[in-house]
């Protein structure tokens, strides 16, 4: 899990949409671009490092237009972790 929180650390675009996502309890990929100012591909990259991790799940991956992510438990530690740490 460590290893998890500094890679999350590292990257400013990670930590922006995990909290993003973990603050809503469903959010649109066009919802976090209009909350994040990311570009898409720059966001795909993330959300799919994020999936990856099992840190958020996509609920509905058929849909090739309005996929809608969630936070999963162990997003939710990493999320705590890192909001412990970093100064607010």
């Amino acid at each position: 899990m460590n290893e998890l929180v500094l890679s999350v650390l590292k990257s400013k675009n990670k930590q922006e949409v995990l909290l993003i996502i973990a603050q809503k309890k469903q959010i649109m990929q066009s919802q976090i671009i209009k909350n994040t100012k990311l570009y898409a591909s720059h966001l795909s990259r993330t959300l799919k490092y994020l999936r990856d991790n099992k840190l958020i799940i996509c609920e509905n991956p058929t849909d090739l237009n309005y996929k809608v992510y969630k936070i999963t438990p162990l997003g939710n530690k990493i999320n705590k972790e890192i909001e412990r740490i970093l100064p607010k």
